[in-house]
């Protein structure tokens, strides 16, 4: 082998070191950001969850005396038309 393949091989090598180096330290930075908004993500998610917890909802209580129904009343249904938007007008 003559020096100067040597050499350029050499300067190969050290150049895939320094990327490999570089790459390396890219995943570790990456894998730290990841981390970091992970632990963020879970704090906001515990968050909701004891805002959510704290939370209580009462169901409606009943009447205190029964609402008198007469047979004279009765519940009419009424139908409405509600006409479609067809993209003119908005606020008509």
């Amino acid at each position: 082998m003559s020096p100067s393949n040597h050499n350029t091989r050499q300067a190969t090598i050290d150049r895939l070191e320094e990327a490999v180096t570089h790459l390396t330290q890219g995943q570790s930075s990456l894998a730290q950001n990841l981390a970091q908004i992970q632990a963020s993500t879970n704090a906001k998610f515990d968050s909701i969850l004891e805002h959510l917890a704290a939370m209580t909802i009462f169901p409606p209580s009943p009447p205190s005396s029964p609402i008198p129904t007469s047979p004279s009343f009765s519940q009419s249904h009424m139908k409405l038309g509600i006409p479609c938007f067809d993209g003119h007008d908005p606020i008509g």
